[in-house]
């Protein structure tokens, strides 16, 4: 990872852990030093993917781990999830967890404008994206970030996805 990349990456996760901090003010002290130190023992993994962890832990009680959503075989299954073949590489995948990234923090401010944004599961969080009316947006950006629709996202040009709503079954 060269300078600029590790500049970004830190730059990222401060101002998560600063809006974490504010946002999550409710959270048990516990639970926050857990996410403080998955995310330093995450130094190491791809910063886009760090980025989607924690615009995906936002709304939730208690956070997945970092070594859950970041693992090699996750990225792995992520990447094996691109159609057609050829854009099956990193590249393209970085640029479709930032395009997931922005889905869910769109989700999250949505959701949170009308209530609180505190899910107790992760199956809890995923099923109110797929089904309340806050949801909407999301579903739509997620779609257009899996067929490659959304122009902000030009290495997406041409992908297709193993579901509309992918990573979710």
């Amino acid at each position: 990872m060269n300078f600029a990349a590790h500049k970004q990456f830190f730059c990222i996760l401060g101002l998560a852990i600063l809006s974490l901090n504010c946002v999550n003010r409710e959270k048990k002290n516990d639970t926050m030093s857990q996410q403080i130190i998955s995310w330093f023992l995450a130094s190491g993994s791809n910063s886009s993917c760090v980025e989607y962890y924690i615009q995906e832990n936002l709304c939730l009680k208690t956070p997945v781990a970092i070594s859950e959503k970041c693992s090699n075989a996750e990225l792995g299954r992520f990447q094996n999830g691109i159609q057609p073949t050829n854009l099956q590489t990193r590249e393209v995948l970085e640029e479709l967890l930032h395009c997931w990234s922005k889905c869910n923090s769109g989700f999250y401010l949505n959701y949170s404008s009308s209530g609180s944004c505190s899910f107790e599961t992760e199956a809890d969080y995923v099923n109110a994206k797929r089904s309340t009316n806050s949801g909407l947006l999301w579903r739509q950006c997620q779609s257009n970030c899996n067929t490659g629709a959304d122009t902000a996202y030009p290495k997406l040009h041409g992908i297709s996805t193993t579901t509309t709503y992918w990573p979710y079954p």
